[in-house]
């Protein structure tokens, strides 16, 4: 029969706790005493500092105080988090670990936490860790049935292992792996096919651009040259870095868990990775409601997105939880036999006005020069001799390859299902005053970990780089609705100017890459007419554009030094190929600003500040997802903004100079198109409806 156990700190050491007289002295002690369906109650305030308490079995830990004030408020601006007792570490480990397993994840519990403080906690990523070093205050793992209400998490935090270098093995195999490609491909048989398609090439361009030559190719040469380049993008001491979710959570992480979370606050914490406040990483979807999220900070070294909310769902498990960078290379060079089996005839690839239109491109570079991908590419780059291309899209050849062939057996395919059928939900939460040293000032999502939010305000949070308030990227599709986004900056140290980093710094408000993404309802800003900007609800770029919003169909980077391997995993692994964008009724985007200084002033030599309310780019990427923009009402919608770029020439659409863009820039490189409100009047409908 489940029973109350009692904690006080002037309790004792021995008995069963079982009576407010002869309670325990410590929240230890009345958990080992604690039989599954108990619950421990902290009868006074103190602070019990202890070593990390496990919790395995189903058990309710609650104060004394919620009993009699079941209705309190943590994240309440004038509550006294004094009148709750602290469970606080005292050293170097976090301070609770919720711990199932993957066998019993939905069975095991109930386990509830609610009424206390949490403070002090250490999480430190080291092998075989349970929790990867994941959650300073709290770790869930492995565990649904779990509920955390009406706490306090404050000054916890996380510490990433020591980034050692690859081991030169990985590197070498690595290197002999796309060197074996590579001389598949330019097998001598090739060689000389090639050399005579470039000699009746030679021949057609002495009529068509005179003194232009190819010189032959050798395949000798293209091997060492091959060689040389890759030492030089990845060389030897390489660092090894962590790429699944290790150190996420300064106050809370959720790790293959899916709890609820209601009516806590997070506040000054700290993650030496993602989410200063909360993380999820694994395959789980926790509900976060009613909650406080403020002041929360990721440190500059590390993954350092998501100052508030940091959120990584589809990680490839087949490889083990704690994967490096290793890890991947190791899977990817495991498939080689795989990529090789499927190069089919290089030569069919190629043509002979391929050859010529790219030795035209060479020589005159405004010459139309068609995108190469895949086979034909690598030979093209060969035969123009540009070996840092030749290497760049033969590592992008190899994985994507690879990635095809072989995804299935790095990510499971139940695990992708659920995660592309299931969302975090985050609902009336406050997202506030967090600090992001990368992406995402108050919230970042990344690798198809979708959210569903509603009634959420982001305000005042800030992002070195993209997302002042929001950034979701790699097919983390999300739907908001009744949400407020205010007061956030991206790329706050940036100035302006022809040295300035700011394209990279996007979307003040929010920036989303390859993502679907469906608002409803929701404010951007304010109302932008007759508002001042900036405003204290402005949300602001510095030389950047996007001071509202950020839309984008791009590359989602590279990874283990291998160009474009993100987009590899998002196209191959997560099968995102299209995107939608749509803004809906009741929305708002005003007085939001792209161009603005760290004083808040508009930057006067700002190159880069275009689309004060909204920017969109699409088509700079060939295998990105295609993408389409709808807003409703944009006349209206979109409204009150301002952009500090002015008189620029387009880098969209050859030749046409912007006098201003201060509502939407709106860029598609495949088309050579950019609209702005002076010209976007083809792309809205009869309703008001822009269709991009």
């Amino acid at each position: 029969m489940a029973t109350t156990r009692y904690v006080k700190a002037t309790g004792g050491t021995t008995g069963a706790f079982t009576s407010k007289s002869s309670p325990a002295k410590s929240v230890a002690l009345a958990l080992k005493a604690a039989s599954p369906g108990d619950t421990i109650e902290i009868m006074d305030a103190a602070t019990y500092a202890g070593a990390e308490l496990v919790i395995d079995k189903a058990i309710t830990i609650t104060s004394s105080y919620l009993v009699a004030h079941p209705t309190i408020d943590p994240t309440a601006a004038k509550f006294v988090e004094a009148v709750l007792p602290t469970i606080a570490s005292d050293g170097d480990h976090r301070v609770m670990r919720i711990q199932g397993t993957p066998a019993t994840r939905a069975s095991f519990g109930p386990v509830v936490v609610s009424g206390v403080r949490i403070s002090k906690g250490v999480a430190v990523h080291a092998p075989q860790e349970p929790g990867i070093g994941c959650g300073g205050g709290i770790v869930v793992v492995d565990a649904d049935q779990v509920t955390i209400d009406r706490c306090f998490f404050r000054g916890n935090r996380t510490r990433a292992s020591a980034v050692l270098p690859w081991p030169e093995a990985d590197r070498v195999a690595l290197r002999q792996a796309i060197l074996d490609l590579l001389g598949d491909i330019f097998s001598t048989t090739v060689e000389t096919a090639l050399n005579t398609l470039i000699g009746a090439a030679n021949l057609a361009l002495g009529y068509l651009r005179p003194g232009t030559v190819i010189a032959p190719i050798d395949r000798t040469v293209i091997l060492a040259q091959v060689g040389r380049e890759f030492d030089g993008k990845i060389g030897a001491g390489r660092p090894n870095h962590a790429i699944t979710g290790q150190a996420f959570g300064g106050g809370l992480a959720t790790v293959w868990a899916s709890p609820t979370v209601s009516r806590c606050a997070f506040e000054a914490n700290t993650a030496n990775g993602r989410g200063g406040g909360i993380a999820v990483t694994g395959y789980g979807w926790p509900t976060i409601s009613g909650c406080s999220v403020r002041k929360n900070t990721t440190l500059a070294g590390g993954r350092c997105d998501g100052g508030g909310i940091g959120c990584e769902v589809a990680v490839p498990s087949k490889l083990g939880r704690d994967l490096f960078e290793t890890g991947m290379v190791r899977f990817l060079v495991g498939k080689l036999a795989a990529a090789r089996a499927v190069i089919g005839s290089p030569l069919s690839s190629i043509s002979l006005s391929d050859v010529i239109d790219a030795a035209l491109a060479t020589v005159s570079p405004s010459t139309s020069h068609p995108v190469f991908r895949g086979v034909r590419t690598l030979i093209l780059d060969a035969v123009t001799r540009n070996w840092g291309h030749l290497t760049d899209h033969l590592l992008y050849y190899f994985v994507t390859s690879a990635l095809s062939l072989a995804a299935g057996d790095a990510w499971e395919r139940t695990e992708l299902d659920a995660a592309r059928k299931s969302a975090i939900r985050i609902t009336e939460t406050t997202i506030s005053g967090n600090h992001g040293f990368d992406d995402g000032g108050g919230l970042y999502a990344s690798v198809l970990s979708r959210l569903t939010l509603s009634g959420v305000t982001v305000a005042d949070n800030i992002a070195e780089n993209m997302g002042g308030g929001i950034r979701l990227t790699m097919g983390s599709g999300t739907t908001m609705s009744g949400c407020t986004v205010t007061g956030n900056r991206a790329g706050a140290g940036s100035t302006g100017g022809a040295g300035a980093t700011g394209p990279l710094d996007k979307g003040g408000g929010l920036a989303a890459r390859n993502v679907d993404l469906a608002i409803t309802t929701s404010t951007f800003g304010s109302a932008g007419v007759g508002a001042t900007v900036p405003g204290t609800a402005s949300n602001l770029t510095g030389d950047a554009p996007g001071g509202g919003l950020a839309f984008e169909a791009s590359s989602e980077g590279a990874m283990s030094g291998i160009p474009d391997l993100w987009s590899s995993i998002l196209v191959e692994a997560f099968a995102v190929r299209s995107v939608a964008v749509t803004i809906g009724p009741g929305c708002t985007i005003g007085a939001n600003g792209a161009g603005f200084g760290p004083g808040r002033g508009a930057l006067p030599r700002a190159l880069h500040a275009k689309g004060g309310g909204m920017f969109v780019v699409r088509g700079d990427f060939p295998d990105a997802p295609t993408l389409t923009v709808s807003v409703a009402a944009v006349r209206t919608t979109i409204s009150g903004n301002r952009a500090s770029t002015v008189n620029y020439l387009s880098s969209a659409q050859k030749g046409l100079r912007v006098a201003a863009s201060n509502e939407v820039s709106l860029q598609d490189v495949t088309t050579g198109k950019e609209y702005t409100e002076s010209n976007w009047d083809p792309l809205i409908d009869s309703a008001g409806t822009l269709a991009f």
